[in-house]
Order: structure tokens, then C-alpha cells, then sequence
């Protein structure tokens, strides 16, 4: 009988340990979990940043290179190409727009050279 009630014991404490270790790694992977958590959000924010600071610079590179390049007379033109197929139906635009693509455009808006003055 004491045989019995001692390996009873002795398996009573042997599941109280393995209790008592899945308790520390439950705590342990908790912890752990919490850590992966914390440096994937990190990730993204810097992820974030970096995308938000890309796009900012590529805006402003755009802005200042179209500034160069007469920024207003380009979008002038295109809102007098909008207006004026809206104005002229949808087919006149565009013709237009494939005279653009063309650059037959270009015949309107630059000066004659001086030798064709001459002649």
C-alpha cells in the first residue's frame, strides 16, 4: 500500500513539474510573441516612413523639373484641349490629342524661323 501511494506521489509530482515548465515557456513564448509583435510594427513604420519620404521627394523632384519645363503652360494646355473637345464634341478632341501625340502641336506653338521671313 505504501508502494502504491508513493508512486502516486511521485506521478502527482512529476505532472506538477511538467506543469510548472509548460507554465515558463507559456510565459516565455508570451513574451516573445509580444517582442515579434513590437518589431514588426517598428518594421512597418519605418517602412512607412521610408515610402512617405520616396514619394515627397519624387513629387517635389516632378514639381521642380515641370516648373523648369513651363509647369503652368503645359497644364494650360490641357485644359484647353479638355474644353475645347468638351466645347467641340468628344471627336475634334480627339484628333487633338493624336495631333499631340504627333507633335503637330508643335507647329502652333513655336515662332517661324527668321527664314522663312526673309523669303
Amino acid at each position: 500500500m505504501t508502494r502504491a501511494s508513493s508512486a502516486v506521489t511521485s506521478i502527482s509530482n512529476n505532472f506538477s513539474k511538467t506543469n510548472q515548465t509548460y507554465s515558463e515557456y507559456g510565459s516565455k513564448i508570451s513574451k516573445s510573441q509580444k517582442l515579434v509583435q513590437e518589431i514588426q510594427r517598428k518594421e512597418y513604420m519605418d517602412n512607412l516612413k521610408f515610402m512617405t519620404s520616396f514619394y515627397a521627394f519624387m513629387l517635389s523632384a516632378a514639381y521642380m523639373f515641370l516648373k523648369r519645363f513651363y509647369l503652368h503652360q503645359i497644364v494650360g494646355l490641357a485644359f484647353k484641349i479638355l474644353f475645347w473637345s468638351l466645347k467641340n464634341t468628344l471627336l475634334p478632341g480627339i484628333f487633338l490629342v493624336q495631333s499631340i501625340f504627333t507633335f503637330d502641336f508643335l507647329n502652333f506653338y513655336v515662332d517661324p524661323p527668321l527664314t522663312s521671313l526673309l523669303f
